[in-house]
Formats: C-alpha cells, structure tokens, sequence
C-alpha cells in the first residue's frame, strides 16, 4: 500500500480518504506500541495529506524526539497545520510554544490566541493558562477578575492547579476565606501540597460555621465534576 501510496503522490494524485485513514490507524497503533520509527513513518504520511491528527501526533513525535531527531521547529509546524484545522490539543500545545519561546519567538499575544482558541472547546488547561496570562499580565492587560474567571473554569472540571491559584486570588485579593478554602481543599484533596499546607493554615483562621459552609459547598462542586 505503501508503494502504492508514494505513486499517487509523484503522479499528483490524492489517495481516497480510506487509504487515509488507514494510514492513520497505521500510525495510531505504532504510537500505540510505542514503535516510533513506524509511527513516524505512518504518520508523515498521513499528515502530508493533511490528516489533522496525524499532524498532531507527528508534532508530538518531534517535540518527544521520538523515532526521530528531536526538533522544537518541526514540532511547531506540524502543530501548527493541526489547530488551524481545529485540533484542540494543538492549539493548546502552540500557546505554550510562544508562552515559552520553544521552536519559535516568545510571543504572549499569540499565546494568548491560541490558549482562547482551545479553551473555547472547554480545554482545562487552556483555561488555567489564560488564567495565568490575565493575573500576570502577559500578552494582555492584567485582570485578576478574568482571571478569576478562566481559573474558576478549569477547577471545575477538576484541574489541581487552577483550584490552587484561585485559592490564592479568593484568599489574597478577594478577602474571601471561605471561597478560599473551599479551593484549597478541593486541590488538597487531589494532592496538591502547597494546598494541603495553606490548608493547615487557614484551618486556624476560620471558625466551625465557615468550614461548615465551604463543606457544604465542595460536596457541590464535586458531585457537578462527576456529572
């Protein structure tokens, strides 16, 4: 098939969306197996006939150095060509890249672009990191309610280290101890010890019917997560 494939391409033709997608179980079940070099393989060629997810995962394989040479460009590009056609965990992977300045310039508008393009698909961690981007001010003029307001979004659907930094604004800038402890208690509980440890502290500042309430309030919380 493969031949068959590589005969296509040099006579200009596309092969049919089968022979694509097979391509594409090719190179989802060598990743699979962690066979890299095949997955490499399948999944170029899938991606050079612009198979979304193939391009997410050859991206993936480039940022790894997996089956092949290590490359923060390569890496960049195949994401790239995937969110533009939609790929939530590449768009959230390219915010990253220009947050950091990995395989490409440090850039927080575009940061922040690509971090809103995948938390409007409800990305939790697209969410924490416009979070982190409008209480920092990067790439946007800061904003602890916006922040407030992402980081509020990816702890509800259970993210550790959302629930702590909003505990931190509720607790900080908001003077809401409860709210905060709710937060915290919620991280805490998924193992978070910076959280456990504010949580000790914070235990000494509330009194039995502020606790009472921020329980009542996590038994919430945690039965709309598990919906």
């Amino acid at each position: 098939m493969i031949r068959a494939l590589l005969l296509f391409a040099l006579m200009g033709s596309s092969p049919g969306i089968c022979a694509v997608k097979t391509l594409f179980e090719q190179c989802q079940y060598f990743i699979d197996q962690k066979m890299w070099q095949e997955a490499h393989s399948y999944c170029r060629q899938a991606a050079d006939y612009g198979h979304p997810l193939s391009q997410f995962w050859l991206g993936s394989l480039f940022y790894e150095g997996l089956g092949v040479a290590k490359s923060l460009k390569l890496a960049f590009h195949w994401w790239f060509k995937s969110a533009q056609e939609g790929n939530v965990t590449a768009q959230y992977n390219l915010g990253r890249l220009y947050q950091w300045g990995l395989g490409v310039s440090k850039n927080a508008h575009l940061a922040l672009h690509w971090y809103q393009q995948a938390a409007q698909h409800q990305d939790a961690y697209a969410q924490h990191s416009l979070g982190v981007l409008y209480q920092q001010g990067l790439g946007v003029e800061q904003d602890l309610s916006m922040a407030r307001q992402w980081y509020e979004k990816a702890a509800n659907q259970g993210l550790a280290e959302s629930q702590y930094n909003l505990a931190q604004l509720y607790f900080k800038h908001a003077r809401d101890p409860v709210k905060a402890y709710v937060w915290l208690l919620m991280a805490s509980r998924q193992g978070d010890k910076l959280a456990h440890q504010d949580l000790e502290t914070l235990n000494t500042v509330l009194t039995p019917e502020q606790k009472n309430k921020a329980l009542q309030h996590v038994a919430r919380i945690r039965a709309a997560i598990i919906k």
